[in-house]
């Protein structure tokens, strides 16, 4: 069975795209590496992402400026909704992040400190004291 020419074609072009897909997230993930730089960021989302698997969202701020930004969810230390961790970030370029999904930060001085505000517990009134 012969392989046809825009089957060669195809086949050529899906390969390059696989490829040159690789190259520039180790790429991305190079420039991480190199201008390492730590923020907290807040886990606002997941998604199942099916085939893909899951991803968790997240935000974090770097010099009063919001970033958005995504991760595959770990599968041994899956980030949650709703909790803040250490995002590492390059300092060149602070879009560039991954979220540290195993180090999830409790401390409320370090999360204020980041650039975020807490809400205040409501205190119920009818609870006794």
């Amino acid at each position: 069975m012969a392989i046809s020419k825009c089957q060669k074609i195809t086949l050529i072009s899906v390969l390059v795209l696989i490829v040159s897909t690789y190259l520039v997230s180790v790429l991305l993930k190079k420039n991480i590496n190199d201008n390492p730089r730590y923020t907290v960021g807040f886990v606002y989302d997941y998604m199942d992402g099916g085939s893909t698997g899951p991803s968790v969202f997240y935000y974090y701020y770097v010099n009063n400026k919001k970033y958005e930004n995504s991760d595959y969810q770990d599968r041994k230390n899956g980030a949650k909704t709703g909790n803040f961790y250490f995002v590492k970030y390059s300092f060149d370029n602070p879009n560039l992040a991954e979220l540290q999904q195993s180090r999830q930060i409790l401390d409320t001085v370090k999360i204020k400190e980041a650039g975020f505000t807490l809400s205040k517990k409501k205190r119920n009134q009818f609870q006794e004291r």
